[in-house]
């Protein structure tokens, strides 16, 4: 879709931005995992790869907490994922 009234970059990239956003219903997940050196914290906003079953899912860190107990370091990982 093409808004020819739209001349200016950020305005071109928000309207962009509001149409991939209507990609699909969405659904916040939350994943429990180890933290692990090659991982460190997932900081919010990072772009996430995880398995669902057998297929492979993508879905963006909105939150993000530490936890430790009976020595292992873990992490809730919030997502905001499309369906």
């Amino acid at each position: 879709e093409i808004d020819r009234l739209i001349t200016a970059e950020a305005a071109a990239r928000a309207r962009g931005v509001s149409m991939l956003a209507e990609t699909g219903r969405g659904r916040t997940i939350t994943l429990s995992i180890q933290l692990l050196p090659g991982t460190g914290v997932i900081d919010p906003g990072r772009y996430v790869r995880y398995s669902s079953g057998v297929s492979g899912c993508f879905g963006i860190s909105r939150a993000v907490s530490v936890n430790y107990a009976n020595g292992v370091l873990r992490q809730s990982v919030t997502l905001e994922v499309r369906e």
